[in-house]
């Protein structure tokens, strides 16, 4: 083998498959044939994440604010979106921690955020409930609520939640008894 094709396939196995895009084919969503239309370029998070951070129409401008968020635009590709981290092309971490302007609800597709290991709306203006889709997140070992608008009780699934070790909701209008699924 030549040193040139030698040092090319080392400089391909180190690179991170988020620069890799999805028309290389070690990528973990390689598409031979991408097209803009069926959006197989996207990572499978980034239609999951548009629709379960629900915006407020009210509060608009603040999202348009952050680097990514819109549909034109891949949640782990190219660096990916503000305050979002992924491991490949799936989406591992959110972190909106004081962004107070953000104004938004969490809808049931926040359980398709499988690979979710931490989640950080902390200081936000999350309101509405918590959707039962959240003990899909088998994955997520820390969710900090604290400080948002967050109302009505814990869904009973956030029981199937194995992996969390740490939830943060002082502050937030919820109320009721814990699920007695927790920790179990």
């Amino acid at each position: 083998m030549k040193l040139a094709n030698y040092l090319r396939r080392i400089a391909v196995a180190e690179a991170p498959s988020a620069v890799w895009g999805c028309t290389h084919p070690a990528s973990p969503n390689f598409d031979p044939n991408p097209t803009a239309e069926d959006g197989s370029c996207r990572s499978p998070d980034t239609a999951a994440l548009l629709a379960a951070f629900q915006v407020d129409p009210a509060g608009r401008a603040a999202w348009d604010a952050l680097r990514g968020w819109d549909a034109a635009s891949d949640a782990c590709a190219n660096g990916g979106w503000q305050g979002v981290t992924c491991d490949g092309a799936r989406v591992s971490a959110v972190n909106l921690e004081g962004k107070w302007e953000l104004r938004f609800t969490l809808g049931p597709a926040l359980g398709n955020l499988t690979h979710l290991e931490t989640m950080n709306l902390a200081g936000t203006r999350l309101s509405g409930t918590l959707p039962e889709s959240v003990g899909n997140l088998t994955r997520l070992e820390y969710m900090s609520l604290y400080d948002t608008r967050l109302s009505g009780t814990l869904p009973e699934s956030i029981g199937q939640m194995q992996s969390l070790y740490e939830i943060e909701l002082d502050g937030t209008r919820l109320s009721g008894t814990l699920p007695e699924s927790i920790g179990q």
